[in-house]
Formats: structure tokens, sequence, C-alpha cells
């Protein structure tokens, strides 16, 4: 054989080596992930609540429809969904203390975050007490617990918010309703009850049938949360 034919069987066979070695490296091929199937999660796998409580899941890393439910709507359940494909969603607890999964399935497969909902009776936080509807005005009447051995303080400012289409959206106040910067103290290991008018006259028209959240100003170490759930 000549040396020319040699030589360009040669230069043939390390072509082809180099073509085998590229294939042969992992994420040559994809390198931008191109071809590669998504990794989806759930924003937590596990979640430690109270009673009348709210929190937010979210699944990432999919693009498809995402359906939410709950193993059992005594202790939890699904409030709504917001997003392209409803990826986020709120959950709310009931009640009952106990545990439940809540479930997020997208694409054939299923994320699961486990709900505990443990009992509030020593721990600081806010409880609701009654809800008092007319058709003139709504008046939320709730409970500061202080169960921590430091005072807590608390001021009239408030907020309230509606359940709309997986949010919480701000409800404005009507223009009768009037702050005041006086600031109450709340000793160590004892309890407030506060009452809101949170809608009086024209507000009124504000407040139709859903879920609500009021946010009372009480700020002090360990509390849980400041706010308390009702429904019109």
């Amino acid at each position: 054989m000549g040396y020319g034919k040699v030589k360009r069987m040669m230069a043939l066979v390390l072509a082809c080596l180099c073509m085998v070695g590229q294939a042969a490296v992992p994420g040559t091929a994809n390198a931008k992930g191109v071809g590669q199937p998504s990794q989806g999660m759930i924003s937590k796998s596990k979640l430690a609540m109270y009673p009348n409580m709210a929190a937010q899941l979210k699944v990432t890393g999919v693009n498809a429809k995402v359906t939410w439910s709950s193993t059992d709507r005594r202790i939890a359940t699904v409030m709504g969904s917001r997003g392209k494909n409803h990826q986020a969603a709120v959950i709310r607890t009931k009640d009952k203390a106990g545990t439940c999964k809540i479930k997020a399935k997208a694409a054939g497969k299923t994320y699961t975050c486990k709900v505990t909902v443990k009992k509030d009776s020593k721990v600081s936080r806010v409880k609701l007490l009654k809800v008092k509807k007319t058709s003139g005005k709504v008046e939320v009447k709730a409970r500061i617990y202080n169960r921590s051995g430091k005072e807590y303080y608390y001021g009239h400012p408030y907020t309230v918010e509606k359940f709309v289409k997986g949010a919480w959206k701000k409800i404005a106040p009507s223009d009768d309703m009037v702050f005041t910067s006086e600031v109450i103290s709340i000793p160590a290991h004892s309890k407030m009850d506060v009452s809101y008018t949170v809608s009086n006259g024209v507000g009124r028209k504000l407040f139709t049938k859903g879920v609500y959240r009021l946010e009372v100003n009480v700020t002090g170490p360990g509390m849980k949360h400041n706010y308390v759930l009702f429904s019109l």
C-alpha cells in the first residue's frame, strides 16, 4: 500500500475517533439543557402551622397546568391558585389539629407537602372570636394572647385583605375610619380582646362574600402570627 493511501486512512480513522469521543462526553450535546426534561419541585415538603392560618406553596420547574388538592380538608384546604399554570397556591388550616398532605399534580407527576397543624394553646397569637355583620357594617372581634414572658405592644391601626383570584388584595378602609397613635401594653402571660368595625356606611359595599384577612397591629417576641381569617 502506498504511503499516500496509508496517510489518508489514518486521517479517516482519527476523524472517526474524534466524533465518537465527542458523543461520549457527558453534557456535550445538551450543554444548555436542550432536550432534557425539567425537574419540578415544590417550595416546601413540610409545613408546620396552627389553626386558622394561611400559607403559600409553589411548584417550580414545570411547564404544565398544576392541580392542587388536600388529603383531608378538615385539617387544611386549598383556597385557590394563581399564575399561568396555577403554580402558586394558598392553603388555609381549619380549627382542628392534625396532619394532611397538600398535593400538586402536573405533567403526570405529584409533588407533596406534609402539613402539620399544631395545637395553639401555648403559643402567642391572635385568634378570631366573632364576626358580626349587618347591612350597614362588619365588626370583627379578636383576642390577643401573650403567652410569652415579655411585654407586648398593641396599636389600633390595622389592614384588611380579601382573597381574590389566588392572592390577597387590600381592601381600602372607608373614610369614616379614624386611626390613633395610642400604644397599649399587654403584660406577659395575659390576653386582650379587641374589636374592629372594618366597614361602616359606604364602605360596607366593599365587603362582599369571600374570605378576608385582618392584620392586627401587635408586636412582641414569639408572636406566631398577628392576623385572623374570617369569611362573609
